[in-house]
């Protein structure tokens, strides 16, 4: 547990502003399903709640996608089940409508193809190695979409969804780390 609670420590100004917080989202749903496991559960409700601001905001270019999966894991820690599988199916199909072109990367209606208008996603826990917008952004979504697998038990769905996340982007450490975890 030290180590999650020192995750969640950043410096004073980080990224200067409400967005240096979207770092916390990963270490506050890890440390909240480590206490509901060893039996605290007020403890992971308490850590789970301060998660739940974090519901992504299309006007952010900062928060990945994976950040609605992490606030429908928080709901679901909270006991509000229902909510959290609407709020991560409404989500899938948003990020599966980004990866068709129907809609732009940034959730609004696409001109042309729809894959121009791509922000970068930049968190204090990811930085793209590779050049194209539009890869490392299907390479989001794609890391999003396994999470979403694993919200609902299917590790085989989310192993597919990480390794496609990684043929596009290999730097993407989020979607490596996950593969980790499953093995």
């Amino acid at each position: 547990m030290p180590y999650l609670e020192a995750a969640q420590k950043i410096q004073p100004n980080f990224r200067a502003g409400w967005w240096d917080t979207q770092a916390l989202y990963y270490p506050r749903v890890f440390e909240a399903k480590c206490r509901l496991a060893l039996g605290d559960e007020a403890g992971a409700k308490a850590k789970a709640a301060e998660v739940l601001p974090f519901i992504h905001s299309n006007y952010s270019p900062y928060m990945g996608p994976e950040t609605d999966a992490y606030v429908a894991e928080a709901m679901r820690i909270l006991g509000d089940k229902v909510n959290a599988r609407k709020f991560i199916s409404e989500a899938i199909v948003r990020w599966e409508k980004q990866l068709s072109g129907a809609v732009g990367g940034n959730g609004y209606k696409a001109y042309g193809d729809g894959r121009r208008d791509i922000k970068p996603i930049v968190t204090a826990l990811f930085y793209t190695t590779i050049p194209d917008g539009v890869k490392e952004h299907d390479s989001e979504l794609y890391n999003a979409l396994g999470r979403s697998r694993l919200f609902f038990g299917d590790t085989e769905g989310a192993k597919k969804y990480f390794e496609k996340s990684l043929a596009l982007d290999p730097s993407n450490h989020k979607a490596r780390f996950e593969c980790r975890l499953m093995k």
